[in-house]
Formats: C-alpha cells, structure tokens, sequence
C-alpha cells in the first residue's frame, strides 16, 4: 500500500485527519466526495477557491504511486468533487481533463525522461484549444506542457509528431512567464500552515 507524509511531525495541527481528510484521502487513492470536501475549502480564501483546492491537493505527491493511469483516474474523481464542492461548472470533457492531467501531472513522481507519461495525441490538441484564461487554466496548461515536451525531447524523431511538439512548445513558452507569478499554495514547514505565494 502506498504511504505518504501529510504534515511534518512538528505540526501537531495540521495532523488531523479531520481537518484534512479529502487530501489524505487523495494521497492514499481513496474517494471523497464533494460534501466532504467543503469542510477543507474552508481553509482557502473565497476568492479562487477552485485553483486553491487544485493547488492545496498538489502540497504533496505520493512517492508510493507508480502508475500513472491508476493516479490520472484518482485525480480526475478528485477534480470531479473539488468543482462540485466549489460549485464549478466545468463546461466539458476536455476542461475536466485539463485540470485532471494538471493535478496528475504536477503530483506524479516521473523518472527523468518521464516515461510514465503517455502522449495522446488528440487529448493534447484539445487541452491545447483551451485558451490560459484562468489562474487554474494557465497552471494546468503549464504543469501538462512541460511533462509532454520533457516527454518527447526523450522520444525517437521518427516517432515525434512534430506538429505538436512545436505547438506544445509555443504555448508553454507563451504562457511561462504567467504561470511562474502565480501564487501557488505550498506548506511553510518553519510556521506549520498552508500558504499561498
């Protein structure tokens, strides 16, 4: 069974199971559902509280987890209930995988050459077609960008398409200099609280 650390020991607070079940729920591959959920957004301000709740699941990865299929269906369950509880409509199929294969991707331990990380092709595209409009868009966009162009680099020429790969390059570049001003959520160890910035 994969194990992982929530808090460090130094935070006697914020080793409640109850005061964050959903994220250990998440780490450990086990459902939870937007009721439960609604007691962790809590934590966030109301002000972009579904890019919150995307980055507060993305504190931690699981270094237990090998199989990336089995953790993109977690994430995509995880990012399902997360709307809900945030009363996000996600408008379609590929927006709800864009935000899956952004969690999954920034929580996901890859070797080097990423390996793990399948290409599809037409998934890409259409992610692609969704424009950086969001603070959830734009860190989603880049998290998935940058795994598949990490990917491919490691790929055989003949076995690239190319007309992606300069696509997924364009983009990523485009887009870099917003995504590394987002203020993200992460865990200041030295306080023992969750962040933002």
């Amino acid at each position: 069974m994969p194990t992982a650390n929530i808090a460090p020991a130094s935070a006697p607070e914020f080793q409640s199971y109850d005061r964050h079940e959903c994220l250990y729920k998440f780490l450990m591959m086990k459902p939870f559902s937007a009721a439960d959920f609604t007691k962790e957004m809590k934590l966030f301000p109301k002000e972009g509280r579904f890019f919150n709740s995307l980055c507060y699941m993305g504190v931690y990865k699981n270094t237990g987890i090998t199989d990336f299929s089995a953790w993109l269906t977690e994430c995509t369950a995880a990012v399902k209930s997360i709307a809900s509880a945030c009363g996000r409509i996600l408008r379609s199929d590929a927006e709800r995988d864009l935000y899956a294969w952004g969690l999954a991707v920034h929580t996901f331990v890859f070797d080097d050459t990423h390996s793990q990380m399948p290409i599809n092709e037409d998934l890409l595209f259409r992610i692609f077609d969704i424009p950086p409009d969001t603070e959830e868009a734009l860190w989603a966009l880049y998290q998935i960008g940058a795994a598949a162009l990490d990917k491919m680099e490691y790929a055989p020429r003949e076995g690239r398409n190319l007309s992606l790969f300069t696509r997924l390059l364009m983009e990523t570049l485009r887009i870099k200099d917003d995504f590394e001003a987002l203020k993200t959520v992460h865990y200041d160890t030295e306080k023992g609280i969750i962040n933002y910035g």
